[in-house]
């Protein structure tokens, strides 16, 4: 692995504009309390050195952001690890989707990749797809891969079944539908769920913890041939 300082306003906001832009989701853990609660960046502010995140999910840390505890926040971004310790809420507000708080830029930034996670996106005109369940759903749900490194992936779900996904959830099997003729199958973890009205659609993160048979050395190939792909796209 290799870790990289950020320490820079403009090397802040560039990583913060990204995950923004992206929607990625993004964790937050307050120094006292060991919840995890999810939400996402939704501005960034290079002029005032600041930037704003959503509404807290579950909604109990919005008394934890209010008190003024000090929190961690932690995103990946293309199998990059950001982590930014440390924040406070130095405002909050309320708009018509509802709460966001403001947080200063931070002294730094830590940028941890991770070789064997690289995570990279699929190209909009392939059809990958995944088809999954959880253990308390009676149909298997159909989605879209976004993104994907060997030890997870990034969907995107249409229509949210009954009961809908939550985070945490055990996948005991799932396809992830490669080609026609190439398939892996194995048990996963819904790591976040996230509704993104832009696209009128759902995200979902997905943990791959057990791939069957070949599946790992197939998942790997599979992934060193879309960096090829889009390392010889950047070049042409």
């Amino acid at each position: 692995m290799t870790y990289r300082i950020l320490k820079t306003p403009e090397e802040h906001y560039s990583v913060l504009r990204t995950i923004q832009d992206n929607r990625y989701p993004t964790t937050l853990t307050f120094h006292a309390h060991d919840q995890e609660y999810l939400t996402q960046v939704i501005k960034a502010d290079i002029t005032n050195r600041c930037f704003y995140i959503d509404e807290l999910r579950p909604p109990s840390g919005h008394k934890l952001a209010s008190s003024g505890e000090s929190f961690d926040i932690v995103t990946k971004l293309n199998g990059v690890e950001i982590i930014i310790k440390g924040c406070n809420i130095v405002g909050a507000g309320k708009s018509e989707t509802g709460q966001f708080y403001k947080i200063t830029f931070p002294e730094e930034v830590l940028y941890l990749q991770r070789r064997h996670a690289f995570r990279v996106d699929i190209p909009e005109d392939s059809e990958v797809f995944v088809e999954l369940r959880s253990e308390d759903q009676q149909s298997t749900s159909h989605t879209e891969v976004l993104d994907i490194s060997a030890t997870g992936c990034r969907l995107r779900l249409k229509e949210m079944p009954e009961p809908p996904f939550e985070q945490g959830d055990h996948i005991p099997f799932f396809v992830f539908r490669i080609s026609q003729n190439i398939q892996v199958e194995g048990e996963a973890e819904i790591r976040f769920v996230f509704e993104d009205e832009e696209s009128e659609s759902f995200i979902i993160g997905l943990q791959l913890n057990e791939l069957y048979g070949l599946g790992h050395r197939t998942m790997e190939r599979f992934v060193n041939e879309i960096q090829r792909e889009a390392r010889k796209q950047r070049f042409e």
